[in-house]
């Protein structure tokens, strides 16, 4: 639990690595041993690495803010469910302020609709960044 939380909280690039070891928290496999034992390690020499956000110059302040998205998505990658996998991170200025990894809802019947799925989860997300840059 301690890394979903880590996941969560601070460390954007191990948050999918993270859930798809949480779906296969009762499947007790040597793979996902040492998939558990990659991530660990890949944070042991990623310690001092952190996400900041932070005004590039004093006249930002009073610039419009710029809402930016990223998403990419899997076709039936998930072993169990066949289900696509949504990957998107949402910046304000060049700063991260939302990222997730998540299993989509629906099973997507190509690579195009599970892009589609993915785009349209990250704009309902991107959704509340409106007001800020408007």
């Amino acid at each position: 639990m301690e890394l979903m939380w880590l996941g969560r909280c601070s460390r954007a690039d191990i948050i999918t690595s993270v859930c798809y070891l949480a779906r296969l928290m009762n499947c007790h496999a040597e793979a996902n041993w040492k998939h558990l034992l990659h991530v660990l390690r890949f944070l042991q020499g990623t310690a001092d690495e952190c996400m900041t956000l932070q005004c590039s110059s004093p006249a930002s302040h009073t610039a419009k803010l710029v809402v930016t998205a990223y998403l990419d998505s899997d076709h039936a990658e998930d072993k169990v469910t066949c289900g696509s996998v949504t990957g998107s991170l949402v910046r304000l200025n060049g700063g991260t302020v939302m990222y997730s990894s998540r299993l989509q809802k629906t099973v997507a019947i190509s690579t195009t609709d599970g892009e589609l799925v993915a785009l349209s989860e990250t704009a309902r997300d991107s959704e509340l960044f409106q007001p800020l840059s408007a």
